[in-house]
């Protein structure tokens, strides 16, 4: 299987408004954190839709901010 990466500066993720909220939540909630300590992890395994999971490596937090009502 050949290997592929992606550049994450030329890479654009449309969020939902309700996927944005969730998003603007959770960095609310990690106001301490920087921003390299908060990770998004984009996911498509499902084939209808992207999936949109966020990890703060400083707590461990994660939140799942995908809005699944648009697949």
């Amino acid at each position: 299987m050949d290997e592929f990466s992606i550049d994450p500066a030329k890479t654009t993720l449309t969020l939902s408004d309700k996927e944005r909220m969730n998003l603007e939540g959770f960095l609310e909630g990690h106001g301490n954190c920087t921003n390299s300590e908060l990770v998004m992890e984009i996911g498509h395994g499902s084939g209808i839709g992207v999936s949109v999971e966020l990890t703060c490596r400083k707590c461990g937090g994660k939140q799942d901010i995908t809005d699944y009502g648009i697949w």
